[in-house]
């Protein structure tokens, strides 16, 4: 029997969403979470987040998108700092990939990490309050993608990144 999605490959998996049954291939392309969760097949979806779009360190010279990239860092360092610098890169990393999930994915993110969440509505009441209506998600997307390749670049795993933008002066945009 030939898959229902692509009729090219032979079908091995039953399927609830394209029933009878689907490639291997198409069972991963198509899946969706309310109907396929109680799958045996079923797996979250792996986000490439170091694939999503993103400015080039060039086009970041831009000084209203380096302001964007400012309000973003300024809730990540604000949180590290309420906490005596505890936090590592790899929260930070989790906090992009929050942004990532609201901003590029448009769903609803929440992290087991109280400081990541800490920092991600911190960032969400200082964007609402501060950006500035010429920046498209898109727009916003392709920042925290260029935030996102500056931070994974940097960081050793530990606190590399972090401790180098606290070499700056954070700058404090209003959020209540």
């Amino acid at each position: 029997m030939k898959c229902t999605v692509c009729a090219t490959k032979k079908a091995k998996r039953t399927c609830a969403l394209n029933p009878p049954s689907v490639c291997s291939e198409c069972c991963g392309q198509t899946r969706q979470e309310e109907i396929c969760q109680s799958c045996s097949y079923w797996k979250p979806p792996i986000r490439k987040y170091a694939e999503l779009p993103a400015y080039s360190t060039n086009d970041m010279q831009s000084e209203s998108r380096q302001d964007v990239a400012a309000m973003l860092e300024s809730a990540i360092l604000i949180t590290d700092l309420q906490t005596n610098r505890t936090m590592q890169d790899s929260q930070m990393l989790a906090f992009l990939e929050m942004l990532f999930d609201a901003y590029f994915f448009n769903e609803q993110p929440i992290s087991s990490d109280h400081l990541v969440n800490t920092a991600y509505q911190s960032a969400n009441q200082i964007l609402q309050k501060n950006i500035s209506p010429i920046h498209t998600q898109e727009s916003l997307v392709k920042i925290i993608g260029a935030l996102y390749f500056v931070a994974k670049r940097r960081t050793k795993g530990r606190r590399e990144h972090l401790d180098f933008l606290h070499q700056f002066p954070i700058q404090v945009f209003p959020n209540d």
